[in-house]
C-alpha cells in the first residue's frame, strides 16, 4: 500500500527550526573542522580502507560468481551497499521527526543466471522525542527481503520477493513480479507488474509505469505511475510522479524537481476505514531534492524542502523540510563484458 503522509499536531514550525538549528550549525563547524585540519595522510588512508572495504565485498562476490562459471549478477542496479545516517524531517503544524536509517544491499554469489539472489535490509528508527530515542528503537521498524531473479530475455525478468518486516508485530509476505524495460535512443519504458501475499494486507496487486525521457547520465524526466489495491484496505492507492533531474553547479550535486499527487478513492482514511474530509489523508505535493556529497565522496546529504496539499482539509497548505546525512559503503559489481 502506498504510504500516506498524514498531519498530526505539535510544535510550531518556528520553535523546531530554533530547537533543530544550533546542533545543524555545530556539525557543519565540526566537519569543517575536521576536513580543514586533518593530515591529508590520515585523509587519504581513511580513504582508501573505504574504498577497500566496500570494493573487498564486491570483488568476493564477483570471483565466487566466477568460480562457478557465472562472471556477472543479472541485477540492474549491480552493486553492493551500505549506507547509515541521520535524518531530520520538520513540516509545518508537526513536531520534530528524527531517523536514524540504515540500508544494506547485498547480492549473493550467482551460482546460476536462473539463480540470483539479493538480500536488503532497511531500519529506520523513528522517534519523533529526539534522537536519543531513535537511535534505542533500531530493534523495531525493519524490513528484510530476499529477491530471487531470473532473466527471461534481455528487456523481461521475473522473480519473487520474500518479505519479512514489522508492523504491529512480525510481518511476512511472498511479491511474485514480472518486470519489462526498454532502452530505445534517448527514452526508458518500464513497467512492473508485482502481485503479492502480506500477512498484515491479504491479497494485493501493484503496478508500476515509468516513462524517460533521458539527456545525459545525470539529466532526465520521468513520469510515474503507480497503483496498488489489496483485501484489507479500501479503495486503490494511486500515486503520480513527474520528476525532472539535473546536475547542480555545486561538486557533483544533482537536483530533482517533483511534483505529483498520493491519493485513494475511499473516502476518509483507508487504514483506519474512518470516513470523512477530516481524516483524508490524499495530497498534492511538490519538491525539490538536492542529494551531492560532503567534505568525502562518500559522505552523502540531502536537503529536500517542500509543500504539500492536503485538498480535503480545511488548512490546505503545509510546507517543510527534510535534511539527511549518512554514509556509504558502495562498490559496483561487474556487469556482462566486464573484465
Amino acid at each position: 500500500m502506498i504510504a500516506h503522509r498524514r498531519a498530526s499536531p505539535g510544535l510550531r514550525e518556528l520553535v523546531a527550526l530554533r530547537a533543530v538549528a544550533p546542533a545543524v550549525v555545530l556539525a557543519a563547524i565540526t566537519l569543517g573542522a575536521t576536513g580543514c585540519t586533518a593530515p591529508a595522510k590520515f585523509v587519504r588512508q581513511l580513504d582508501k580502507s573505504h574504498t577497500d572495504i566496500s570494493r573487498g565485498i564486491a570483488d568476493f562476490i564477483d570471483d565466487v560468481d566466477g568460480a562457478f562459471g557465472e562472471s556477472r549478477v543479472e541485477d540492474r542496479e549491480r552493486i553492493v551497499q551500505l549506507k547509515v545516517g541521520a535524518r531530520v524531517t520538520l513540516r509545518k503544524n508537526n513536531a520534530p521527526e528524527y531517523a536514524v536509517p540504515i540500508a544494506i544491499r547485498l547480492p549473493l554469489p550467482a551460482l546460476e543466471r536462473r539463480a540470483n539472489i539479493f538480500l536488503r535490509l532497511d531500519s529506520v528508527a523513528d522517534a519523533s522525542a529526539g534522537g536519543g530515542d531513535a537511535v534505542s528503537s533500531l530493534d523495531r521498524n525493519k524490513a528484510f527481503t530476499a529477491t530471487l531473479l531470473t532473466k527471461i530475455l534481455d528487456e523481461v525478468d521475473t522473480g519473487m520477493h520474500l518479505n519479512l518486516f514489522w508492523k504491529g508485530g512480525a510481518q511476512t509476505g511472498v511479491t511474485p513480479f514480472l518486470r519489462w524495460e526498454w532502452l530505445p535512443d534517448h527514452y526508458r519504458f518500464y513497467v512492473e507488474q508485482q502481485v503479492y501475499y502480506l500477512t498484515d494486507r491479504k491479497f494485493g496487486a501493484q503496478n508500476i509505469f515509468e516513462l524517460d525521457r533521458i539527456f545525459d547520465k545525470v539529466s532526465f524526466l520521468r513520469l510515474r505511475n503507480i497503483l496498488d489495491v489489496n483485501q484489507v484496505y479500501p479503495g486503490m492507492d494511486v500515486e503520480h510522479d513527474l520528476i525532472y533531474r539535473r546536475p547542480f553547479p555545486l561538486r557533483g550535486a544533482a537536483i530533482s524537481a517533483e511534483i505529483g499527487a498520493t491519493y485513494n478513492s475511499f473516502d476518509g482514511d483507508p487504514e483506519t476505514q474512518v470516513r470523512g474530509a477530516a481524516n483524508d489523508p490524499d495530497e498534492a505535493f511538490a519538491r525539490l531534492r538536492l542529494t551531492g556529497t560532503i567534505f568525502r565522496p562518500w559522505i552523502e546529504y540531502e536537503i529536500t524542502p517542500g509543500i504539500y496539499c492536503p485538498w480535503r482539509h480545511q488548512d490546505n497548505f503545509e510546507y517543510g523540510i527534510m535534511f539527511t546525512l549518512r554514509l556509504a559503503w558502495a562498490h559496483a559489481l561487474r556487469g556482462p563484458g566486464d573484465p
